[in-house]
């Protein structure tokens, strides 16, 4: 079983699948909009029940790349199974579909979402590489409010490299401004 899910409530599994799924919804609905019509709205970002908390959303106006929204579907799709019941919310399948598009959703809106009872998550951000050659203005690898991360984040492996860095310019790996 996932650990994410480990020891949450059925229920709130249900209503978060519940809201989960509307939030995607909205999100896939929103994104095929956009694709017609560029000033179209970005989607629409529901209240989540009292069982789950959502941070401030800022939704991607549309898909990082096609397979985005292709999953963003398919996981939808799978928890509709869990919100409707028709899976047991307590199957190790039913927790891994919600814990999977929670994740996804949390990228698509660029915010945690967390279930009553979780207990805390860590943030884990590795493996970022910037290469420019040219810098005039500002670049960081990671530029991250540090008040607004997770007490339990860790940062590893960032590396920039620059090649010219004119007088004006300012390279960082990680940037923890306000």
């Amino acid at each position: 079983m996932d650990p994410i899910l480990t020891g949450i409530a059925t229920s709130v599994i249900v209503k978060g699948a519940k809201f989960l799924y509307g939030q995607a919804k909205k999100v896939l609905r929103a994104w095929r909009k956009r694709g017609l019509d560029p000033e179209a709205p970005l989607a629409e970002v529901l209240e989540p029940p009292r069982e789950v908390t959502m941070g401030d959303a800022r939704p991607l106006s549309e898909p990082v790349n096609e397979a985005m929204a292709d999953v963003l579907a398919d996981l939808k799709d799978m928890v509709e199974h869990v919100k409707d019941e028709d899976l047991d919310p307590d199957s190790q399948e039913a927790r891994k579909a919600v814990a999977e598009l929670r994740e996804l959703l949390e990228n698509v809106m660029r915010t945690p979402i967390t279930f009553e009872g979780e207990p805390p998550r860590t943030l884990e951000v590795s493996d970022i590489s910037v290469t420019v050659e040219e810098v005039e203005g500002y670049v960081a690898g990671v530029r991250a409010r540090a008040d607004k991360l997770a007490a339990t984040s860790t940062f590893r492996n960032i590396t920039v490299k620059a090649g010219n860095v004119k007088k004006e310019g300012k390279v960082i790996g990680w940037d923890q401004s306000q």
